[in-house]
């Protein structure tokens, strides 16, 4: 189980742990035990030789989860790299589309790559369905991440590069003054990389090295966006102009379910 929403934005290096784990053998029911988190939260099913899943937790009344089965997959090695070298104790996870899954039984669980910590050769290990497609981000310990994209079936290893690259960030008002106390994040950037602007407005972001893709800056109050690409030099200036309030009510039944993607 992991944290997700403000908790995670108060402290991002919850995404290097899980906030509670359990192990038990197939068909048995099981018990998370964790003291005073609060929803938004994410469960992980995983077992060797089968499909992993997420469940969503998003209601505070949300006791009982829903039954899950992990079909059998089958075995890709992923290597997560820097600068061509193995990067040991990075984290990643990954969505799968649900394309080729059809009726399989997941329910209310979303087919997942579960989160796992890179091993000290640069590996890790993930059981894949046969069809579909799948996408994955890993993040070193210093916040450098990279992320790819694949069609299954895939059967050789697949190389992971953490290639993203820092970029100053200054978020600014209709009159150019500084933004602070703003969170800044890459849009296709992976759970827990974002930043907060300072008094003078600025930040430094990692953001990706290969593709062009926008950055976010979103505050109670103020938002704004800007695209970057690969060699856009910093700083990178965002206008956080004021932003209207939307409130939503849901009327339908208490269990609600998010997919990746």
């Amino acid at each position: 189980m992991g944290a997700g929403g403000d908790a995670l934005r108060a402290n991002p290096r919850l995404a290097d742990a899980p906030l509670a784990t359990v192990q038990v053998a197939g068909g048995e029911a099981f018990v998370l035990e964790v003291p005073g988190a609060t929803p938004p939260l994410h469960i992980e099913a995983m077992a060797a030789g089968h499909v992993g899943a997420r469940f969503a937790l998003t209601l505070p009344e949300e006791a009982n989860l829903p039954v899950v089965w992990l079909p059998a997959g089958r075995e890709l090695w992923v290597r997560v790299t820097r600068d061509g070298k193995p990067e040991a104790g990075a984290t990643a996870q990954g969505y799968l589309a649900r394309s080729g899954f059809g009726d399989s039984g997941y329910g209310f669980w979303c087919p997942y790559l579960p989160t796992q910590r890179i091993d000290a050769s640069g590996y890790l290990t993930w059981w894949m369905p046969a069809s579909g497609s799948f996408g994955t981000a890993a993040v070193g310990r210093d916040g450098r991440w990279g992320r790819i994209d694949r069609v299954l079936p895939v059967s050789a290893p697949v190389e992971l590069r953490l290639s993203s690259r820092p970029v100053a960030v200054r978020v600014v008002d209709e009159r150019g003054e500084p933004v602070s106390a703003i969170e800044v994040a890459g849009a296709n950037a992976p759970d827990g990389t974002a930043v907060v602007t300072g008094k003078d407005g600025a930040a430094t972001l990692q953001v990706s090295g290969e593709r062009e893709g926008s950055i976010v800056a979103w505050g109670e109050t103020r938002a704004g966006r800007a695209l970057v690409r690969p060699d856009t030099p910093g700083p990178v200036v965002i206008k956080a102009a004021p932003r209207g309030t939307l409130e939503v009510s849901w009327t339908g039944p208490s269990r609600l379910l998010l997919v990746p993607g």
